[in-house]
Formats: structure tokens, C-alpha cells, sequence
């Protein structure tokens, strides 16, 4: 290809050499300021048991250089940018002995990145390149153009053959095994008829960035190229928010303990503003019936020389699904982000008796369940996932244990040995976790558990 290799094959040196300017080039201000107060104590009079108060309030603005980034129609985006407001309060006890920590957020961001929308963002235009390789890899392979039976010439179809298996007979074209379906789309008597067919169905908007077009090579083999769209991605806005809990001490000489909640929720919203939108449009045409007939685009074979029973309706409905997915999760709280996690620690050290110079101690891990997929539901004829009802993978609870014993062996060496139980209690198991669901509630995707770890150190100190 021209600009990454030439057209005999040998490389282009040119694309060795960094250019002189940076292909972008982002910058934005932002401010961040915070407050923190303490009780006073001289003014107000001693708290009890050896309390202290401060609290505290901060807001930050965040900016997030994107570099190259464009939409599905190559508008550049906007860099990522948002703000974070916190505050909370901290008391401690009996002089620092034992410290409670609690805030509370909200995150505010524009312009957030959706990534590649589990594969779909690309293909929504992308689909369109894939439905004409399919049809050129039919020509280039000499697939004849009409199944066995047709007559272009009297559009007569001979019975019990490929030409009578029809969008609305049983069994249908979707199983056949001979041509392309041109004979179901008017107007299409030649491969080149059905190239300009299907780039008729493109979006005028979207084929003045792509430029789909059909290049046959000397050799008579036919390629498909179209213009790349550099850095696609797509936007969303969100807010998040929530409070943690942080409770740190030494509860007495021997047992210290460190307990962590947090609770987060997220509503995300104007997610892939142009992206989705277009997704429907092109939904809209590949639905729309042929003039006079009970069946279009949606009905014709996609794939006919790999004799596939996908369909250009069937191939599209994947992308549309992701994109009404993304669009329901808009204005509701996030059912794919864990909304608890705690997490605790503790540890007992033996000061006096047989025991003294040991301690025992363990921490245990939760996580709240979590969203994996979605079943479908039936709105005015059309499916749409269920947000409002999603599968849910396990919750997690997984815990720790560890026995350390600890002497002086002479007065400049000290010993330590200590045995370690990484994920001695787990909630689910050794059985595997679902982490992905199909609609139907089959389990997709699993995830490995944590293993369990069992593990001594010595350790000489001097």
C-alpha cells in the first residue's frame, strides 16, 4: 500500500523519519485548592478521651491529553476533562491510638473515552467493508454470480433448486449452496452492480470520510480499500460518586486492626453521541424493505463463497446490540462496577508468656457482585438487552492467615520465621467464576479463582 509499502512489495524508508511537528498537540489550565481544619481545642475546651477532629474539603480539576482522537466520522474529540469535589473529617482516639477517617466524593468528567465498545465501535461503519470483501472474495474465487435455478433473463426459477429457496420459504436462501443472492436485489445483474448495491446502503456523510471504493488489479482480483480513520474512539460523561471509611488503631498493646469501606456508584450518560445515532441510521436502511417486496438488505447472505448463513440483518444486529446496550446504561446507576469493597486487617502479637514473641494475625477481602451481561427483552418487535435486569457474577469474600515467630538469638542477631496462608478461606471455591453471560443466562466467559498460597521465610536481622 502506498505510504507503508510500496506497491512491489519493498519497504517505504520514508516512514522511518519523524516528522518535524507533533501530529497533536493538547493543553488546558486547571485549578486545584483544598482546606483543612482542626478543632480548637484552646478556644472551645479539651475533647474526651483523648479526641482530635480535623476536617477537610478539596475540589480538583482534571485534564487528560488525548493525543489523536476522532469519532466514527473523524471529528476530532475533545480531551477528557472533569473535576472532583471531596470532604470528610477525621477523628482520632485516646492520643492516636485509634484513627476513623471518613469521606465522601463526587467526580464529574466530559469527554471520557469509551474504548472500542467491546469490539462494536469499529464495525459500525466497519460492517460495510466486511460486506464488500465478502462479495469481492465470491467474484475472485469465479462463484457464480445467480445460485443454480435462476434465469436472469426471465427471472424464472427452476423448482427444487437453489433459486426457489427464497427469504420467506423454509428451507430459505440462507441455505444455499451455490451463487450470491443477487437474484433477490433489484437491479443487480453484475458483480459491479452489486458493489455499487451495497455502497448505496453507506450514509453519504460516512462515505465522504471512508471513500468505499473498488479497485480491480491488473491481475483481475478485486480489493477493497477505504480511507482509516486515525485513533477511533468514542465519548461518554459520567458521574461518580461515593464515601470510604478508614479505621486504623491499635485497639490495645497487643491487637492493632485496619478496616477499609468503600461505596461507589457511577451513572454514565451521552455515551457515543454520534457513534450510536449512526448505528440506528444504518440499522434504519439495512430494515427498510426492497419496493414491492416482504424482505430486504437484512435478508441477503453476507458471505455467500463461504457458503455462511449470516446475513447483512444478522451480521448488523451484533453492532446494534452494543450500541443500544451502551445507550440503556445511560441515566442509570452502573450495574457493571462493584458498589462495596471491604477490607479488613488484623494482628495479635503475644507479649508475655510461652508465647511471647508471637503473633498471629489474617485479613479478609470482599467485593461487592458485579454485572456480566444482560438478557433480552422484547420492546414494540425489536430485542433490546434488559439493563434494568442483568446476570450477576458471584460476590467475593477471600482470606488471609499468617503465624510469625519472632526471638533474639544473641544481642546483635534476631530471627524470624513466619508462615503465610494466601487465600486460605475463598468464598467461591476452587470453581471457576462467570465473568461474562450470553442473553439466554449461559455462562460465556470464566474466570480462574485465586489460587491458594502456602509459603515460609526465615528471616536474620542484624
Amino acid at each position: 500500500l502506498p505510504g507503508i509499502n510500496e506497491v512491489d512489495g519493498s519497504f517505504n524508508t520514508a516512514l522511518l523519519e519523524l516528522e518535524d511537528d507533533p501530529a497533536s498537540i493538547d493543553e488546558d489550565d486547571t485549578t486545584t485548592w483544598s482546606i483543612v481544619g482542626k478543632y480548637p481545642e484552646d478556644l472551645l475546651g479539651d475533647l474526651p478521651w483523648g479526641m482530635d477532629i480535623t476536617a477537610h474539603y478539596y475540589e480538583a480539576e482534571s485534564f487528560q491529553p488525548a493525543g489523536i482522537s476522532s469519532n466514527v466520522l473523524n471529528q476530532p474529540l475533545a480531551s477528557p476533562f472533569g473535576s472532583t469535589e471531596e470532604y470528610g473529617a477525621t477523628i482520632s482516639f485516646f492520643d492516636n491510638r485509634l484513627s476513623v477517617r471518613m469521606n465522601w466524593f463526587e467526580t464529574v468528567n466530559a469527554n471520557a473515552r469509551t474504548g472500542g465498545m467491546n469490539g462494536q465501535l469499529a464495525q459500525v461503519v466497519g460492517r460495510f467493508n466486511f460486506f464488500l470483501t465478502r462479495i469481492a472474495d465470491a467474484e475472485d474465487s469465479g462463484l457464480q454470480l445467480f445460485p443454480t435455478g435462476y434465469d436472469p433473463e426471465t427471472g424464472t426459477r427452476t423448482p427444487g433448486t437453489d433459486a426457489e429457496r427464497l427469504p420467506s420459504t423454509t428451507p430459505s436462501n440462507r441455505q444455499r449452496l451455490s451463487g450470491t443472492d443477487a437474484d433477490l436485489i433489484p437491479g443487480v445483474n453484475s458483480y459491479d452492480s452489486y458493489y455499487d448495491w451495497i455502497l448505496g446502503l453507506i450514509p453519504s456523510q460516512v462515505q465522504s470520510v471512508y471513500n468505499f471504493r473498488v479497485n480491480r488489479l491488473e491481475g483481475g482480483s478485486v480489493n477493497i480499500e477505504s480511507t482509516p480513520i486515525r485513533g477511533l474512539n468514542s465519548t461518554q460523561d459520567y458521574v461518580a460518586e461515593g464515601m470510604e471509611i478508614d479505621i486504623t488503631g491499635r485497639i490495645t498493646d497487643s491487637l492493632s486492626l485496619s478496616l477499609n469501606v468503600a461505596k461507589q456508584e457511577t451513572v454514565t450518560s451521552n455515551t457515543g453521541p454520534v457513534a450510536i445515532p449512526l448505528a440506528f441510521e444504518i440499522e434504519e436502511a439495512i430494515y427498510q424493505n426492497f419496493p414491492g417486496l416482504d424482505y430486504g438488505p437484512w435478508a441477503i447472505r453476507d458471505s455467500p463463497f463461504q457458503v455462511e448463513q449470516g446475513t447483512l440483518g444478522t451480521r448488523y444486529d451484533v453492532v446494534t446490540r452494543e450500541m443500544r446496550l451502551q445507550a440503556g446504561k445511560d441515566d442509570n446507576v452502573s450495574q457493571e462496577q462493584r458498589k462495596w469493597r471491604i477490607n479488613l486487617t488484623t494482628r495479635y502479637d503475644f507479649l508475655e508468656g510461652v508465647l511471647k514473641g508471637a503473633s498471629i494475625g489474617g485479613s479478609l477481602r470482599y467485593q461487592d457482585e458485579i454485572a456480566v451481561g444482560y438478557p433480552n427483552k422484547l420492546v414494540e418487535g425489536v430485542v433490546l438487552p434488559d439493563v434494568a435486569n442483568p446476570w450477576f457474577g458471584p460476590d467475593e469474600l477471600d482470606g488471609d492467615l499468617f503465624v510469625r515467630y519472632k526471638r533474639k538469638l544473641t544481642d546483635k542477631l534476631d530471627w524470624t520465621i513466619q508462615l503465610n496462608a494466601r487465600n486460605l478461606y475463598r468464598k467461591n471455591g476452587a470453581k471457576d467464576i462467570p465473568i461474562a453471560f450470553d442473553p439466554d443466562g449461559t455462562v460465556s466467559l470464566i474466570r480462574i479463582p485465586v489460587e491458594q498460597q502456602f509459603f515460609m521465610t526465615n528471616t536474620f536481622s542484624f
